[in-house]
């Protein structure tokens, strides 16, 4: 028997895994999808010696109640927690729990070093191969979703045997959930798009120093071109995920943009469409050279990325400006 839970892999690989558990989740489904937007928006910390795209909760103060009460599934270790954890998945509850990455198959950690890690979440089961599915970032910091055996999960939490206190969570999705989409935070969050800051920073209770370093909306095209002249100059490692950034924020303005045709407040709609896949499929190619220029350092291969990226950060600021004028802002 196989059970599996609603869970979609989010629209990048580099994620924080509880933020990233979070929107697995609510990509499927469609009530939901909205408040990714401006919830779960993707940026950048700039420092060029180790780069870090990830999801960032922006606490942006939308009321919302995708997720029922969290409840302890054990608050003390307990044998055969896995027939528990069967239960509970049966019962459409996803689980969260801390292992230790030391003891997981298939993690870069295992057998290696000892990483205690709270974000990782079960969405399902295989009774007959005896594992889980289960979601978290195993391989070198990056989100993944591995098969782990019932064995071996008992084992990544063999450290908490004797704990006085530690628990085994669940939570499941609020189906009875439902918002409209917000036109106005759409014309919002495209304008800081196009002038590269955040709106909902002002919401966040992080030091100035930290937001002061993060790469927001089309700055990143900036970023991207230097991070390339260092990259041909074999001072950076190779390093994809300033792409990420790009995918991400491209990704929503085309949900955006089927939310907009949705409410029916704009006519040609499906040009937009055209124009962000065309841009996201152009991306995808310059991502491919980069990888090139990774090993050839060529220049001539550099002078040519630089020149297609310049023209996709005017074409993106022109379409942006286009969809605000359009919407009436």
């Amino acid at each position: 028997m196989i059970k599996k839970l609603p869970f979609k892999f989010p629209p990048t690989i580099d994620c924080y895994g509880g933020l990233a558990n979070e929107c697995g989740i609510l990509e499927c489904y469609e009530q939901a999808k909205q408040y990714i937007i401006p919830d779960r928006m993707m940026i950048y910390t700039d420092n060029l010696d180790y780069t870090n795209g990830s999801y960032a909760n922006m606490g942006s103060g939308l009321k919302n109640h995708f997720f029922n009460d969290v409840e302890v599934l054990h608050a003390k270790w307990r044998e055969g927690f896995e027939r528990d954890i069967i239960q509970y998945i049966d019962n459409k509850k996803y689980i969260l729990l801390e292992l230790d990455h030391y003891r997981v198959p298939g993690s870069s950690s295992y057998i290696k070093d000892h990483f205690y890690h709270g974000n990782a979440m079960i969405y399902g089961y295989n009774l007959e191969k005896e594992i889980f599915y289960v979601t978290d970032n195993f391989v070198d910091g990056k989100f993944v979703i591995l098969e782990i055996g019932f064995s071996d999960i008992i084992d990544a939490r063999k450290h908490h045997e004797h704990d006085k206190s530690i628990a085994i969570l669940s939570r499941d999705f609020n189906e009875g959930i439902s918002y409209e989409v917000d036109i106005d935070l759409i014309k919002t969050i495209l304008k800081g798009y196009l002038n590269s800051k955040n709106p909902l920073l002002h919401l966040t209770h992080e030091s100035k120093s930290i937001v002061s370093q993060r790469i927001y909306g089309l700055d990143v095209y900036a970023y991207l071109l230097r991070y390339f002249e260092l990259l041909a100059d074999y001072k950076v490692p190779l390093d994809v995920r300033g792409f990420h950034v790009v995918y991400n924020h491209m990704d929503l303005i085309l949900l955006f943009l089927h939310y907009i045709k949705k409410r029916n407040v704009l006519r040609d709609v499906d040009t937009y469409q055209k124009h962000y896949t065309s841009l996201l499929g152009k991306i995808s190619s310059i991502r491919t050279m980069m990888l090139t220029l990774g090993i050839t350092k060529e220049p001539s291969l550099l002078e040519r990325i630089k020149a297609i990226m310049h023209d996709l950060a005017s074409q993106e600021e022109r379409v942006i400006g286009m969809l605000l004028k359009s919407l009436g802002d």
